[in-house]
């Protein structure tokens, strides 16, 4: 089915929240998409939940639990659209999401991908963050190193996507991938956020330090990764830093107290442990 957006879900046992993200689809004053929902392997009813939407839009795809990267790569190869876009199966589009896009791409259309930005919701409405918008001279590499970055606000022309592929770890696959992306094409950045991240205690981030084998697979591929791009030292430097410190913030945030987060912390393999052990401290204190 031929169309101008791909959209692309990967979703685990997330049948109570999948349909928030899937009827915000449904609400997009652009009509002209396709919806593929890549299934990391559910043991729930997520299969009967998508089933429910009686829609040839959509387009559902079981895989083993390989982790969400393996996901948006089958979906990737699945999809028909011009363009691809991402979402994941807690957060929402605004309805003007997919109209901001068509209208830039009629605009500009020497660009082969385009931006906006992502806000995040606490459980009670409340908008409690705001991603920052690129502005010129800043390069979209040193963007990337330094400022949050997210897969859920671009749409690319899937030509431009080429063989680049989410490499499949659990931490840090979004902006490993806009890095390769943004080597070979420049976004245009759109200056509205309409994307509505939900913020929970099961976001697969905020126990992510738990997962020290992931997280030291993830600091390898930096290490692998980050000299071969146009990248300074320092923003190198600052990549791993902020990876790191997140983790910090997100396990205080998820309820951990100081003692566990520095036990997870000896795990981790990185050089400054002691300077993280130490940021740990103030990170308990500011939180």
């Amino acid at each position: 089915m031929s169309c101008t957006f791909s959209i692309i879900i990967p979703t685990y046992n997330r049948a109570e929240m999948l349909p928030a993200a899937i009827e915000s689809v449904f609400l997009q004053s652009y009509k002209e998409w396709q919806l593929i929902i890549v299934d990391n392997g559910s043991t729930d009813n997520t299969n009967s939940v998508v089933n429910s939407y009686e829609d040839d839009r959509i387009i559902y795809v079981y895989s083993q639990m390989k982790g969400r990267s393996h996901a948006r790569n089958i979906g990737i190869e699945k999809a028909d659209g011009e363009w691809l876009c991402f979402l994941d199966s807690d957060d929402i589009y605004d309805p003007e999401h997919l109209m901001t896009f068509y209208h830039a791409i009629k605009f500009y259309p020497e660009f082969h991908c385009f931006k906006t930005g992502v806000k995040f919701l606490n459980t009670k409405g409340k908008v409690i963050f705001k991603s920052t918008f690129h502005s010129p001279p800043t390069s979209f590499d040193s963007f990337v190193a330094r400022n949050y970055v997210s897969i859920l606000d671009i749409a690319v022309r899937t030509s431009a996507v080429g063989t680049i592929r989410f490499a499949e770890v659990e931490n840090w696959e979004d902006a490993h991938f806009l890095l390769q992306l943004y080597a070979k094409v420049t976004p245009y950045q759109i200056s509205a956020h309409t994307v509505i991240a939900m913020e929970h205690e099961q976001r697969s981030i905020n126990k992510a330090i738990v997962k020290y084998e992931e997280v030291n697979g993830t600091l390898r591929l930096m290490k692998e990764y980050l000299p071969s791009t146009n990248l300074t030292i320092k923003d190198q430097k600052h990549i791993q830093e902020n990876f790191v410190s997140s983790l910090i913030v997100n396990g205080f945030q998820s309820g951990m107290g100081l003692t566990t987060v520095v036990k997870h912390l000896s795990n981790i393999d990185h050089q400054n442990k002691v300077y993280y052990i130490l940021k740990s401290v103030y990170y308990r204190l500011k939180y």
